[in-house]
């Protein structure tokens, strides 16, 4: 199947998606990564750091595939933008 990809962008409504993309698959992210929902929230809305203070900070540090049916397929996520990065899929 065809995906498609972007960056994560907030006007296209990607914290929820995310948000809900993790509580429908719980068996993925504790499976296979140490990412959580209280983890990704602290990505976006932990008041630590120099993220707040980094222009474009979400944009370039997160990245979303689609499937063709446009529904999330996956997404990659570095915690403090650094070269660490995870990659989260559906299973399945």
């Amino acid at each position: 199947m065809r995906t498609t990809h972007r960056a994560y962008a907030d006007e296209a409504g990607d914290f929820n998606r995310i948000c809900r993309f993790i509580i429908d698959n719980p068996e993925a992210l504790r499976a296979y990564s140490t990412w959580c929902l209280g983890r990704f929230v602290d990505w976006k809305y932990g008041l630590w750091g120099t993220k707040l203070a980094t222009p474009g900070f979400w944009q370039k540090n997160a990245h979303l595939w689609f499937d063709g049916f446009g529904e999330l397929a996956g997404f990659a996520i570095s915690e403090e933008g650094g070269a660490d990065f995870a990659i989260i899929t559906r299973l399945g």
